[in-house]
């Protein structure tokens, strides 16, 4: 095999391209909040891309709180792809990935291959 090919399909090891989605610190503070045993304000939280217009790739919190799997769903938008993370009432931690009909298909396209954690 040549080494373009070896590049191409990157049997090198070499750097693979990215998604375009950058997670930023902030959901990553939040999602270490929702797993602290010591915390009790807050035990889920949703994250989606920026919604102040000026980014379509930064992924941030749009909302966080107490109340379990019923506050958390009631809490996702209807127009755009999220994720969130729960603290379920067992101990047990569950991520996910939320995409409404309404939200716009690119983002659905590029958020289904981003991951909180």
């Amino acid at each position: 095999m040549s080494d373009n090919s070896r590049r191409l399909l990157n049997l090198d090891g070499g750097v693979k391209k990215s998604s375009g989605v950058n997670v930023l610190p902030i959901v990553a503070e939040t999602w270490a909040q929702v797993r602290d045993d010591s915390n009790t304000d807050i035990d889920w939280l949703i994250a989606s891309f920026d919604g102040n217009g000026n980014s379509k790739t930064d992924v941030t919190i749009m909302t966080s709180g107490c109340g379990g799997v019923e506050a958390c769903s009631n809490a996702l938008p209807d127009d755009k792809c999220c994720y969130g993370g729960i603290r379920l009432e067992n101990g047990r931690f569950v991520t996910f990935y939320y995409a409404p009909d309404n939200c716009p298909p690119m983002q659905r396209g590029r958020g289904k291959n981003c991951y909180l954690v």
